[in-house]
């Protein structure tokens, strides 16, 4: 009797465990199913806002001073597309005297080849050009991107 009775408490606690489908589970996202999604795409657009600032001494007027806050702003944009595309290079160096830190230096580099970039919109207020630009890449050539030069 015993044993008939703890064989239908194994059979009930047998039941309860419900296996799941494995198409219906939901994975959280990881680096491979992303480039998955972006597969799908095929197309991969980043978009920055680039600024600069109008320059206040020696400027003879005010267009002047536009036209330079503007060619400042793009190239601030440029630059965060390459940070996005490419990655930025971060090197670091700290001296240690007497067991204290003595010299803390941290610098950033980007180097990259940016094509095929749009302004989408521009705007000056208040002394500050403001580019917004874009860049569509094929996802295909994505790894051929980040690939470091």
């Amino acid at each position: 009797m015993k044993r008939i009775a703890l064989s239908f408490t194994l059979f009930l606690v047998g039941c309860t465990c419900a296996i799941p489908n494995p198409k219906s589970v939901k994975r959280p996202l990881n680096s491979q199913n992303k480039n998955l999604q972006i597969a799908a795409n095929k197309y991969i657009v980043f978009q920055v806002v680039g600024t600069g600032v109008a320059p206040c001494e020696n400027m003879c007027n005010m267009a002047q001073a536009k036209v330079m806050a503007r060619r400042a702003a793009i190239l601030n944009a440029y630059e965060q597309l390459a940070e996005k595309i490419y990655g930025i290079e971060i090197n670091g160096e700290d001296k240690v005297k007497d067991m204290m830190s003595s010299d803390n230096q941290i610098s950033a580099h980007v180097k990259g080849l940016v094509k095929g970039a749009v302004i989408e919109n521009e705007e000056f207020k208040n002394g500050i050009y403001y580019v917004t630009m874009s860049i569509k890449l094929n996802a295909k050539n994505w790894d051929n991107n980040l690939n470091f030069k």
